[in-house]
């Protein structure tokens, strides 16, 4: 997998848009090697943005996991993923994608994840 930078800015001073939004199952399954790993792969090495809540969330798995804090986030950096933060209006917006997402089998915080495209 190849590392991206975090941020990218275009020649118009605008930051770059990545190219997918991904959640905390995909970056799970890429690092346990589980089903699914392949695809979280391809969209990471295209340059995948997550929240900072599905951050949260991965950082809590691998804990569990008994990944102690430091090889955890070495862990989670060395994915180069863009980051943006899941404010107010983000929150309310997700949790309203819910009557959508949820009749197409995706779960809660599959609607919450996909909320970083619009800003």
């Amino acid at each position: 997998m190849k590392k991206k930078a975090s941020s990218q800015r275009t020649r118009s001073g605008y930051e770059a848009m990545s190219v997918c939004v991904i959640d905390t199952s995909a970056i799970m399954a890429y690092l346990n090697q589980e089903k699914g790993a392949d695809t979280s792969e391809d969209w990471l090495d295209q340059g995948a943005a997550i929240s900072a809540l599905c951050i949260h969330e991965t950082m809590a798995n691998l804990v569990r996991k008994n990944i102690d804090r430091e090889s955890a986030l070495e862990m989670i950096e060395a994915l180069g993923l863009d980051t943006f933060p899941l404010d107010f209006i983000l929150a309310v917006e997700g949790g309203a994608l819910i009557a959508v997402t949820q009749s197409k089998g995706l779960s809660h915080g599959d609607s919450r994840s996909g909320m970083g495209g619009d800003r």
